[in-house]
């Protein structure tokens, strides 16, 4: 967390840095911020050229960032630099490899540890201090990786990693006092990768080790002044501990990489009460099932949020970032969880989504949510599989086309209707997905997609909804109808991935004249994916397609002939 303008009015925000393009809905490289009451992103200048990998907090409200990177926003820093709010500035010639973390000192020195051997051109194994203007190294510094610093109230300095010595005493984790360095008892038997302390000031290592002190503690371990002890039988041998936080109540929050805690069940981060584990809801997991939780914040809040190499939390897509209530996982930022695949506007102004996602900003939303102008809304108890279309009634009821079986928990065969409280089918609906909707000047509804069937008959990928009975458009087409609109004539068009309709050579579009379909020009072949028609009358048409043999993503129909459409110049 980072308050951009300390003691003025701006709320803190979350900064999240690592190794990203986006955030949200924002382009952004290697860092963001995330505001957790308006749920923006926003960059800071023009981000890192590299990879993020330790973040902090200076005392005159600066940020720090260190990692594997030259420039930041275009100034020159090499792997760690300083972020004012507006502008980004070096620290001096900074250091010559990365930087793994990052600790603001009490007197406003700067700390950084890594794999570096040389800090502003002078002699600095892995760890090494800015006082503003210079870079020294902390004594004899460490033969191997710095993975973790944490200040103390004192102003002493912690240090944990893969090192054995530090110019003197230290396995894995040792203690700096400004000018020399001490040990904790015996160390560890591995790396120490994590660092917090309680609020009685007890110290938390958390790492890749199996004994702390010579006493078996599983990859976490407590120092209470004078010995390590173990938090109950910790995370089991494959696991390793790479973030920690305590929470307002006191309790402990681990993250990295395990199944169990204290041999219970926990994808990758748990809670310790003081006497036990307990699981996080179904945690975070992945393709590796678990992934890593690599880096965890509180918001003021409460909250916890974590960040990883992961790709679910508690059920939820949430792409590498979760949050944690205290009782469920919710998504950070306002967007969604998976594809969206359809919009449309209600009579009320209001924007309804539709696709493969279950989450909607916060909201819980299965397939179908609503934008009310502040956030998005769960609408009418959602659908039980994607949502792949809408269109608008006559009357304003929204008619929504997909895969699903049920809307609302009632029966409805891939086609539905809402009239704004309730949910019902449309007969007996499609035998298989619909992917595209449109309202005709009768009433009527075209539906097309990848069905067989509609209200029990033979249709072949469409056909229309009179308000009682479903009926076709001649024998249908060979393929899937992915997209239909109406000309200004009335006539239908549909778009797809078929070959003929109506039994004619049509290609990829093909045009209902009321008594048959009809081939449109030399035809588009391929993948015609979606259409529009403009004001002119002129139809546009985008997928992946073919058009006199050259391949078009984008084509125009002025109701004589097809012409690509190949730069921003051309006014659609």
């Amino acid at each position: 967390m980072w308050d951009p303008d300390g003691a003025g009015p701006a709320q803190p925000v979350l900064v999240v840095a690592g190794d990203f393009e986006m955030a949200g809905n924002i382009i952004t490289s290697g860092i963001a911020s995330y505001d957790p009451v308006t749920g923006a992103w926003s960059t800071l200048g023009s981000g890192l050229d590299g990879v993020a990998a330790a973040l902090a907090v200076a005392p005159n409200g600066d940020l720090l960032v260190g990692g594997q990177f030259s420039s930041a926003g275009g100034v020159p820093a090499s792997n760690v630099a300083r972020w004012n709010g507006t502008t980004w500035s070096s620290m001096g010639s900074g250091v010559n490899a990365d930087v793994l973390a990052v600790a603001a000192m009490p007197n406003g020195d700067v700390v950084v540890g890594g794999n570096f051997l040389t800090a502003g051109g002078v002699s600095a194994s892995r760890i090494a201090r800015w006082d503003g203007t210079n870079w020294s190294p902390l004594g004899g510094g460490m033969h191997t990786q710095v993975s973790c610093l944490l200040p103390l109230p004192n102003g002493d300095l912690v240090a944990g990693g893969h090192f054995f010595f530090t110019g003197g005493p230290g396995n894995r984790i040792a203690r700096w006092d400004g000018a020399t360095w001490s040990q904790f008892g015996t160390g560890m038997d591995g790396a120490v990768l994590s660092l917090a302390q309680m609020p009685n000031g007890d110290l938390i290592a958390g790492g890749q080790f199996n004994n702390a002190g010579g006493q078996p503690a599983s990859k976490i371990a407590r120092w209470n002044g004078t010995a390590w002890s173990a938090f109950g039988s910790g995370m089991g041998l494959v696991a390793e501990v790479l973030a920690l936080s305590v929470l307002p109540s006191g309790d402990l929050v681990a993250g990295g990489l395990f199944t169990t805690a204290g041999g219970s069940p926990a994808r990758s981060i748990a809670q310790w009460n003081g006497v036990a584990w307990s699981a996080l809801g179904s945690g975070v997991y992945g393709q590796l099932n678990p992934e890593r939780i690599r880096a965890m914040a509180l918001l003021p809040s409460g909250d916890v949020v974590v960040g990883g190499s992961f790709s679910n939390a508690g059920g939820l897509n949430v792409r590498h970032l979760a949050r944690w209530s205290g009782s469920a996982w919710s998504r950070v930022g306002t967007g969604f969880d998976a594809a969206v695949h359809a919009f449309a506007r209600l009579p009320s102004g209001d924007i309804v989504a539709g696709g493969s996602f279950r989450q909607a900003g916060a909201a819980v939303a299965d397939h179908i949510a609503r934008w009310d102008g502040t956030g998005w809304q769960p609408f009418g108890g959602g659908v039980d599989a994607a949502v792949r279309s809408f269109a608008l009634a006559s009357n304003g009821d929204l008619i929504v086309g997909g895969g699903f079986l049920n809307a609302g928990g009632f029966p409805a065969s891939r086609v539905a209707r809402w009239d704004g409280s309730t949910w019902s089918p449309l007969g007996a609906g499609t035998s298989g997905n619909v992917f595209a909707l449109v309202t005709l000047a009768n009433g009527d509804i075209v539906a097309g997609g990848a069905f067989l069937q509609a209200g029990g008959i033979s249709v072949n990928r469409i056909a229309r909804w009179n308000g009682a009975t479903w009926s076709g458009f001649g024998s249908g087409m060979n393929g899937a109808v992915e997209c239909v609109a109406v000309l200004a004539n009335g006539d239908i068009v549909a778009g797809g991935s078929f070959t003929t309709a109506g039994g004619a050579t049509t290609g990829s579009i093909a045009r209902w004249n009321g008594a048959a379909w009809l081939p449109m020009g030399a035809g588009l072949t391929g993948y015609v994916k979606a259409m529009v028609v403009l004001r002119n009358g002129n139809l546009v048409a985008a997928g992946s397609m073919y058009l006199g043999g050259y391949s078009v993503d984008v084509a125009r129909w002025n109701g004589a002939t097809w012409t690509s459409i190949a730069n921003a110049s051309d006014d659609v």
